[in-house]
This record gives structure tokens, sequence and C-alpha cells, in this order.
């Protein structure tokens, strides 16, 4: 039998992935189907003889990953040890995923502090003169070893000594001193500091705030933007070529790159752009155009934005414009020459776009092969442009039709059609993307179909794709560089700094409050976590249900509640599987926090339930009221002092108009009905509910709008054309009112209200 370490490396390699495949990061922002490699289990080859040693050392070093959302600064140390005093070891390293160093070790991770003796911290004071720091080795020593060490002056420091890396993926804080240090020091000594860097990933640090900082209990500090302040060196260094940025914001970026010039006229040497802005970004023109005309040449550009414009000024009555459409057009014509690959997302929060603004003829980059754009921002109105307006030599067309609207849509394919019959003999693939295709309207369909038939008759592929779902191996759309698949390798680790975050964030709410930062039983072996389906009757004495997620004990249920009613005759309550339907609406979104309560009404209407609903809500308490007197009780009693057998309800939504109620309809016997599948646990696809959202009926009168709106979905999906979507809207307007409250009662032991 061959011997593994005779493997060519073209073969070795994937095997060792498949033999140590890794279990991935417990999360969701992890979307990386390859996973991580066991490197304990990788590690135990290199004992079996020397030749093997020598063989696989190299896939052990090859990749190194500290995350300080939950490693703890004697990791950090130990490989900065390794690669200090084995040299050959810090030669193999070529990949690095760095994040959330900045906030120091976790308090809530019980560890001694690290005491280093003479000889380590010669070791420390080495690293400092190689690096070229010499000016902060004083300040730097006095960090490293101490009870409160803070793990900013170690990465530095790392990064300084890795000399073969290639790919560097960073979640940086937003302020790191002595980061900009070896940065500044690599553009002074390109040859002896990243000397093989090509890739550079910058994401955001989620951070952990003071209790009392302003953005403490602002939503938007669960979004941290990336700032470019003390990174900006990163642009100029001499071997890099791909630079990835994610929540940039841009404001200040021309004001920061002209006063940071370059001495002896550097140039910046970038090839590959991707630039995804925070969605709250100002996206100056200024700012955006100086980042995009940077490099000398670039050959692939990624570019996310949001909105066409926003409010500022002491009264948020004055409006200032974002960078255009246009605007982008005229600065990539600087990279006409060079560029192959161009992907421009525009992302709006409403409406549609504006068709004024749009990108002219791009016939003048005449070595682009793929374009992906939004059909408004390369068309504007005038489909028939895209006869004209296109590359010779362009081989895949991406066109993003999700705003385009109903009418225009057949017009469009049609002119699509006519390009693939053009003079187009490159065009090997078009795509067109939208999450909710809308070829059921007749026309479109048709033209959909002729689209289809044009398309295979000239060998050009063709399809309709979604932006992006879990389980893709191949992301056609980029989205502007926000698509997950290009953050695939690191994105667990923001979410893993969000766990942290949570974390502190409870103990310091806890201690605003007056409440013990332990009260409750922090620790988590001390209850389970699971959906729970609780019987009870409603206000006609009939078995119902309500099915939560929450702790047990105590199994409180939420206060935010969503009613489901199934009306078919021959339903049975008992073998409904409830704690699969809530799963498939919970539909792994991000802060479900809701109750759905369940009623059997066989044979009724829309009407019926609407009415059921009322007479419901009139026996039950009010969902506000119970939170405030859960405020009221907080410091006095451990639990309720009477007895309420059921949760309050909501009294009236919240939103764009004013609905008094909401409910959800399913007509079939079973939510999971025809499925032909029993391990389908997100229903049936053609299976559709009734979402019904009603007025008051003293609205009604005075207004003469429409006593209710009424919208038919399938179950799950990715999209808010879902039961699942419209569940998590309906409640994600009360979650910053009611979450607080109910975690502190959770904390507390409360199994009812």
């Amino acid at each position: 039998m061959r011997d593994l370490a005779d493997f060519p490396a073209e073969l070795l390699h994937p095997i060792l992935g498949l033999a140590f495949a890794g279990r991935p990061p417990p999360s969701r922002f992890d979307h990386d189907p390859d996973g991580v490699l066991d490197l304990r289990g990788l590690s135990r080859l290199l004992l079996v003889n020397h030749r093997w040693h020598e063989t696989f050392l190299p896939y052990v070093y090859s990749s190194w990953s500290f995350d300080g959302g939950y490693q703890p600064y004697r990791c950090l140390w130990k490989f900065f040890r390794t690669i200090m005093t084995h040299p050959h070891l810090a030669a193999l390293v070529q990949t690095l995923n760095i994040g959330n160093w900045g906030f120091g070790l976790p308090y809530y991770i019980a560890e001694q502090p690290l005491n280093l003796d003479a000889e380590e911290l010669g070791l420390v004071s080495k690293a400092v003169h190689l690096a070229g720091l010499q000016h902060l080795e004083v300040e730097i020593l006095s960090k490293v070893s101490t009870p409160l060490a803070r793990n900013h002056p170690l990465v530095a420091l790392l990064l300084a000594r890795l000399p073969n890396v290639s790919t560097i993926y960073a979640h940086i804080p937003d302020s790191d001193p002595y980061l900009h240090s070896v940065l500044l020091a690599a553009l002074e000594r390109p040859c002896t500091i990243f000397t093989n860097l090509k890739t550079i990933y910058l994401l955001p640090e989620v951070p952990v705030l003071e209790p009392y900082a302003p953005e403490f209990k602002s939503d938007s500090a669960y979004y941290p933007a990336l700032s470019l302040d003390m990174t900006w060196p990163a642009l100029y260094l001499p071997t890099l070529r791909a630079l990835y940025l994610y929540n940039l914001e841009t404001k200040g970026l021309a004001d920061l790159l002209a006063s940071h010039a370059p001495k002896h006229a550097r140039e910046c040497l970038i090839t590959c752009l991707s630039i995804a802005t925070h969605k709250d970004s100002k996206c100056l023109p200024e700012d955006i155009s100086a980042l995009l005309a940077l490099p000398k040449a670039l050959t692939s550009v990624s570019l996310f934005w949001n909105n066409y414009k926003f409010k500022t000024g002491p009264s948020k009555k004055d409006v200032v414009y974002k960078v255009s459409n246009n605007q982008i057009y005229h600065v990539l014509q600087k990279h006409s020459s060079s560029l192959e690959n161009i992907d421009i997302f525009h992302g709006l929060s409403t409406g549609h776009h504006n068709i004024k603004d749009h990108f002219g003829p791009l016939t003048m980059f005449v070595v682009m092969k793929s374009l992906t754009v939004q059909a408004e921002v390369l068309l504007g109105c005038d489909d028939s442009k895209i006869l004209t307006c296109l590359p010779a030599g362009l081989r895949t067309l991406t066109l993003m039709v999700d705003t385009v609207r109903q009418a225009r849509l057949p017009g469009l394919l049609s002119q699509l059609g006519l390009l693939v019959e053009s003079d187009k003999p490159t065009l090997k693939r078009l795509r067109l993307c939208e999450n909710n295709p809308k070829y059921t309207d007749p026309d479109t369909l048709e033209a959909y179909q002729n689209l289809l038939g044009v398309c295979a008759q000239h060998n050009v592929s063709f399809g309709i794709v979604g932006y992006w779902s879990p389980g893709d191996t191949d992301c056609l759309i980029a989205s502007g560089g926000r698509c997950p698949w290009i953050w695939r390798k690191t994105m667990h680790m923001m979410g893993t700094g969000i766990h942290r975050r949570e974390k502190v964030r409870t103990r310091l709410v806890r201690r605003e409050f007056g409440e013990s930062s332990s009260s409750g039983g922090e620790d988590e072996t001390n209850f389970t976590y699971g959906v729970h389906t609780v019987p009870f009757r409603d206000h006609r004495g009939r078995a119902s249900f309500m099915v939560f997620e929450a702790r047990d004990p105590p199994k409180l249920p939420p206060l935010i509640s969503c009613s489901f009613y199934f009306t078919h005759p021959d339903t049975e309550p008992g073998s409904l599987d409830l704690e699969g339907l809530f799963r498939a609406i919970e539909n792994q979104k991000d802060d479900f926090h809701v109750r759905l309560d369940i009623y059997f009404l066989p044979g009724a209407s829309e009407t019926d339930c609407i009415a059921h609903y009322r007479a419901e809500r009139a026996t039950r308490a009010d969902s506000r009221v119970q939170m405030q007197e859960s405020r009221q009780r907080r410091g006095v009693e451990s639990i309720p002092p009477l007895l309420r057998p059921l949760p309050g309800m909501i009294q009236r939504l919240r939103g764009r108009e004013r609905f008094e109620g909401a409910l959800c309809i399913c007509a079939d016997p079973d939510w999971n009905s025809n499925s032909g599948n029993n391990n389908n646990n997100n229903g049936n696809p053609e299976q559709t509910f009734s979402c019904v959202q009603f007025r008051a009926r003293d609205e009604v009168e005075e207004t003469g709008l429409p006593p209710r709106f009424t919208e038919v979905f399938p179950l799950a999906g990715n999209t808010e054309s879902a039961v699942s979507g419209w569940v998590w809207n309906l409640a994600h307007g009360f979650l910053d009112e009611f979450l607080g409250p109910y975690q502190r009662a959770e904390r507390k032991g409360w199994g009812y209200w």
C-alpha cells in the first residue's frame, strides 16, 4: 500500500480535509461548509515517524486562528512564544484568522494572571526590536505581563514575525495604536514585514461597551462600523493585491487619504477591491471616489452602499445626497483598461431606484469579463440600451431584478433575448437574480420562456438565482461584497463577538438595576433551552396551545404573541407537531422572541377567526401592563404574588399602518400536509397560509379604510414573503420594549406573569 506521505500535494490536501474535517464553530454566522480542520487529530500524524512529521508539519502550521471572544490571553501568548523560539514554524504560517482581541481578557473566563519571567520578557523585547517598534518598548513590556494584560501588543508583534503569511482575516477594534505602528513599519521596511502578504479581509470587531457609554442602549451598536483610521497604511503595502472591507464607514476617507499621502510617491497596487459599506454610512461622493480612484489599476471591484440620501442637521431636516450611480460610473472609468469584473449593488430601504441615475455605456471597458449589477443602475428606464451598452468581450452578465416593476419585466426579458441573438458571441452565462420570482403574470411567463429557449439555441447558460443561501457551493451573486460566501472563513468570529458582548451586557444591565451579576443562576448547566408546548383553555373552554422557546426551568412564556388558527374540520390537535411548526417559523432568525397561541375553529372563516381573537383578548391581560407590573416588582418579590395562568396579549400592533391585531390561518388539516416527505421540517412549499391584519371597528368607520388586509404566504423562507418573515416582523417592533423585562423575570425564576 502506498505511503500517505508519498501522495502529491494536490491529492493529499483534500484527503486530509475529509479525514480531519473538524466541527465548525456553533454559530449561525459561520457559513463555511468545509468547517475547520481538527488540528489535534491532524497533529497525531506527526508522531508516526520522522518522515510523516516532515510531511504533515506544514499542514498543521499552515493556518492559525485566534478568537478573543472565547480564547484567553494565554493561548495568544503560547503561539507568540512558539514562533519566536522556532522561526522555521513561523515560516510555515500562510493564513491568519484573528479577531475580538480589542477587549482583552473576557472577565467571565476564570484564569490566573500570566506572569512572564525575564527570559520570556526578553522574547517580547526581541520582537519589538525586530518589528522596529523600539519607541514603544517600555509601553509594550508594561502591558504584556500584568493581571489586566491586553491582547493588542502581542497581536501586533505576531503579525510582524510571520514572514510568509499571504492571507489575513482580521476583525479589528476601533482603535489599536500597536497595529497602526506595525503597518507603518511595514511601509518603512517592506523587505522585513509582510513580504508575501497578498490578501486582507478586514471586518469591525464587535465592541464591548462601558455601562454608561452613549451607544450602550443603541440598536446601531450591534452593527459596528469598520474604520480605516488605524489601518490606512495597508492600502500601500507593496505586495498586497486584494483588499476586502466589510461594514466600512466611509465618512472622512477623502481627508484621511489626503492627509496621509505616502511619501516618495508610493502607489496603491491593489488589483481586487471589495467595499461593503455600513448600512448607515454617509457614502459621500468625495469619500467613495477617493477610495475607488486610489489603486493604480483595478481588475476587480465590488461595491455596496445604501440609499440615495440621508438627513442631517439639528432637526434632521437638511438633506445630503450620497454618491450616485453615475458618479460611480465616472470614477470606474479610470480603470477601464484593466477592469475584468464589476459588481455593483445599490441597496434601498424602501421604494424603487431613481431611473434617471444610471451608468453610461460600458464599451470602453475593453477587458471586462463579468458584470453584476441591478437593471435600473445599468439601464435607467430604457431597456433597449442592453443591446449597445455592454463591452464586446463580456462572458457573464448577472442582472438583479428584485426592484424592477412587474409591468417592465416582459420588455426587459425580451431585450435580453435580443441580446443573446445579437453579435455577442462571447456571452456564455446569463443570470437573473431575485429572491421572489414574479413569473406568474402571463406576459412575464411567456417572455421568460422565450428567453429560456433563445439561450438554449445559442448555448448560453441561463438561470434565475437567489442572492445566497447557506449550503451553496458557488456564490454567483457577490452583492457588492456582502455575500456571506466571501466571508465564510471568518464570519463566525462576529458571532462569538456578539456572544461575548451579550455576556458583558447582561452583567452590566444587572448592575444598573441593582441586581447581583450572578442572580438567576448564570451557570448554563442549571437549565436547558428548548421549545415548549403548553396546553390551555381559551375563553370558550376549548383546548388550545401556546408554543414558545425558553429556558427550562422556568418555562416563562414571552409576552409578545402571534395567534394561529386551524380551521379544517379534520384537524386533530393531538396529532399536530407544534414544536416543528415553531421551528419552521423561527427558521434560524435572530431575535426570534415570540409566543405562538394555537386555536382550533373547525369550518371558521376569516371573520370568525377575527371575532374569536377579539373575544379571547378581552379575557386576557394586556401584555404591556404585565410587563410594567414586572418592573415594579423587580426589587421586591422573586415571583409574582398573584397567579396568572395565561400571559397577556398585545392590544395594538406597531408599524406604518395602525392595525388592531393580526393572525395566521391554516385551512389544511396539518401545517405540513401533503409534503411527501416526513423529514421536511419547513413545511410543504406549495402549501399556503392566510396572514391577516385587521383594524379596529371605530377606525374603519372614521377613516373608511378596509377592515382587514390579507396576504397569502408559504410557511418558511428567507424573505418577508413567508409566514416566518411575517411573524418576525410582527414581533420585532416590540422586542426592545419587552425583551429586557422578560430576561430579568426569567433570571429570577418566574414561571408565569
